[in-house]
């Protein structure tokens, strides 16, 4: 029952000023037709507060069952999407935002009052009767609800399809499904998906539709700004996995077997590894040396190619367990030894890169590829492992090998590092 009814006759359905007091107008809405009058808005002139007082214009009684008055206190004249703004309609929420109130009847019936505030944060006040809703966050909610109201009458309107199509074939096509603008956030927000679910194939479906958004009608920064993001939850989930090899403190027989998965998907990271740019051609591939009889093929663990000039590289992985230095120094003084999983690494891609360039044209098969010296690289070890007077050895060693470049594992992580920490800086703003 509204309280503020009052029976009358004779009236056309309007919404007049009633009275004009000092501190506010206060308004009525009238139907003689029906046989009422209530009050339906008042406008305080001396704070920005307007009151809204939801009804049924057909019947006159209250819009909900237990809120009785919204408030909106520091809100524009015109009000933003999610509330009716005019009589006619008997104000209160649209029906993106009225199911929040009909789940707040169910679970809080003594609320009475909604204020909605630009400026107040959201906040619940049981004992007063009333919930505070900041402008903001209820926009977020239309945001979350619209897309999922959209899609049900979507789903709706293709069983109406299907059925009218199953009863008169001819007359009724099936409609087609299509996506409703928002259903991706809703998606995100209800799955509380974080970067650490996001598979490589989920991450190259967003990066594709990304893509295409400098041709849509989105803002160029916000392209920019979500292609950044994007590439940042990219890096982040690849150094996680990084991190995780990394951490595994035995070396076993299928270690260097992950490393070669890993740096299979992420082939990018080895581009790091050239002053020009240098793109993956093949893995675990072969390079020749069979004999007559198939036998005794060699094959490298990564072959690279240079955009321009179509040269090739050859990188051999190890592990980040595999020692770069013999344990003692070499005759009891400070010179330590190259050790021999090392020494076998670089003797191995140099014999992988002197098989490519004697039988390049019988292993070229008809690819636009060149073999002028080859670039060789060895990953392996952890740099940072090294004491202070191994560190001496293992550079003098590693810089003096013209042939064959070095590289530890952890070096390669603090590469993949320094890009994400690109784009987690935020760039400095110009003055």
């Amino acid at each position: 029952m509204n309280k503020n009814k009052i029976k009358i006759t004779g009236a056309d359905p309007e919404e007049t000023l009633h009275k004009s007091l000092a501190t506010k107008d206060v308004y009525f809405y009238t139907d003689g037709e029906n046989g009422f009058e209530l009050l339906s808005r008042e406008i305080f002139k001396k704070k920005k507060i307007v009151l809204h007082y939801p009804y049924n214009r057909k019947t006159g009684e209250n819009k909900y069952k237990f809120i009785q008055c919204i408030e909106y206190h520091e809100m524009p004249e015109t009000l933003p999407r999610g509330f009716l703004k005019t009589w006619a309609n008997g104000y209160g929420f649209t029906r993106e935002l009225s199911p929040l109130i009909y789940f707040l009847e169910e679970k809080c019936p003594i609320i009475s009052n909604i204020i909605v505030s630009s400026k107040l944060a959201s906040e619940f006040f049981p004992n007063r009767n009333k919930i505070v809703f900041n402008a903001s966050d209820l926009d977020k909610a239309y945001n979350r609800i619209s897309p999922l109201l959209k899609r049900h009458r979507q789903e709706i309107n293709i069983l109406a399809s299907d059925i009218l199509h199953s009863i008169f074939p001819k007359k009724f096509e099936i409609e087609d499904k299509k996506y409703v603008t928002g259903s991706l956030g809703n998606y995100i927000e209800e799955n509380r998906l974080t970067n650490e679910k996001l598979s490589d194939y989920d991450i190259d479906k967003i990066t594709q539709l990304i893509q295409t958004l400098p041709n849509s009608n989105v803002s160029h920064e916000k392209v920019i700004a979500t292609k950044e993001a994007i590439d940042k939850v990219f890096i982040e989930t690849i150094l996680e996995n990084f991190n995780a090899l990394i951490e595994q403190k035995t070396e076993t027989e299928t270690l260097e077997k992950k490393w070669q998965a890993f740096f299979k998907e992420n082939g990018w990271i080895f581009s790091q590894l050239f002053s020009y740019p240098m793109v993956i051609f093949k893995n675990q591939a072969y390079v020749g040396g069979k004999s007559f009889e198939n036998k005794g093929g060699k094959y490298a663990d990564f072959i690279y190619k240079s955009e321009f000039s179509k040269n090739l590289a050859i990188i051999e992985i190890k592990t980040h367990k595999s020692k770069l230095l013999e344990g003692r120094p070499y005759r009891g003084k400070d010179v330590f030894s190259i050790s021999r999983g090392l020494s076998g690494a670089i003797n191995q891609v140099l014999d992988q890169r002197h098989t490519l360039q004697k039988d390049f044209y019988s292993v070229m098969n008809g690819e636009d590829i060149e073999s002028f010296n080859s670039k060789c690289i060895v990953v392996a070890g952890n740099v940072s492992d090294l004491k202070k007077p191994q560190l001496k050895s293992f550079e003098l060693f590693r810089n003096s090998n013209k042939d064959v470049e070095i590289v530890g594992f952890d070096e390669l992580r603090r590469k993949i590092e320094i890009i994400l920490k690109l784009f987690s800086t935020t760039p400095a703003s110009k003055g």
